[in-house]
C-alpha cells in the first residue's frame, strides 16, 4: 500500500494515472496547482508516501514545488517523482539536481507508471523504517550506557566502603579519616 499525491493542472491526466494505480491498491489525493499541492502536505493530518509531480503548471511550476519540500524538514524525504510532456535532458537533469527521484513522460504507460511507483515506495518505506529502527537503537544504546554507569558507580562505592571498613579495622583513626574522605569526595563528585 501507500499514499500517493498526484499534482497536475489537467485533470485528466490525474484521472488516468489514477486508473492506473488503482490496481495497486494505493491511497489517493490530488492538486490541480502548487499551491494546493504544498496546502495539503503542510496539513499535519495528511501523510503521503510519494508526490506524483507535473513540471509545465501555471502560477508555481513543478520545480518550485519540489525546491519548498526539499527545503522543510518535514517533507525532504518524501520521494517525487516528475511528471513530463517532453523528455528534455536538462529538464530531467534540473529535476534530479532539485531532488527528484525518478521522471514519467506523458502519456503514461501503465506498466513504467506501476514498476516506477512501486520501486520508489518500496524504497521510501525501507528507509523510513530503517530510521525508526537506528532511533530505537540509539534510545536503547543510550538507555544501557545509563544503566552500565550507575551499576559502575554502586560497585566504585561498594569498594570504597569496603575499604574503608578494612582500614577502620586496623585502626580506628586512620578508618574514619578514610571515611570522612569518602563522603567528602562522594560529595564533590556530585
Amino acid at each position: 500500500g501507500g499514499r500517493i499525491l498526484i499534482v497536475d493542472d489537467v485533470v485528466d491526466n490525474i484521472r488516468v494515472a489514477m486508473n492506473i494505480l488503482k490496481e495497486d491498491g494505493y491511497e489517493f489525493s490530488f492538486a490541480e496547482n502548487g499551491a494546493e499541492a504544498l496546502r495539503l502536505l503542510s496539513d499535519k493530518t495528511e501523510s503521503f508516501d510519494l508526490i506524483l509531480l507535473d513540471i509545465m503548471m501555471p502560477g508555481m511550476n513543478g520545480y518550485d514545488v519540489c525546491q519548498q519540500l526539499k527545503n522543510n524538514t518535514a517533507t525532504v524525504d518524501l520521494p517525487i517523482i516528475f511528471l513530463t510532456a517532453k523528455t528534455d535532458v536538462d529538464a530531467v537533469s534540473k529535476g534530479f539536481e532539485l531532488g527528484a527521484v525518478d521522471f514519467i513522460t506523458k502519456p503514461f504507460h501503465a506498466n513504467e507508471l506501476l514498476a516506477r511507483v512501486r520501486t520508489h515506495l518500496e524504497l521510501y518505506q525501507a528507509k523510513e523504517m530503517l530510521k525508526r529502527h537506528n532511533l530505537f537503537l540509539k534510545s536503547k544504546a543510550q538507555f544501557e550506557r545509563q544503566r552500565l554507569l550507575s551499576e559502575l558507580e554502586d560497585s566504585q562505592k561498594e569498594m570504597i566502603f569496603i575499604l574503608a571498613e578494612l582500614m577502620e579495622a586496623t585502626s580506628d583513626e586512620t578508618g574514619k579519616h578514610i571515611k570522612r574522605i569518602a563522603e567528602s569526595s562522594a560529595l564533590l563528585a556530585k
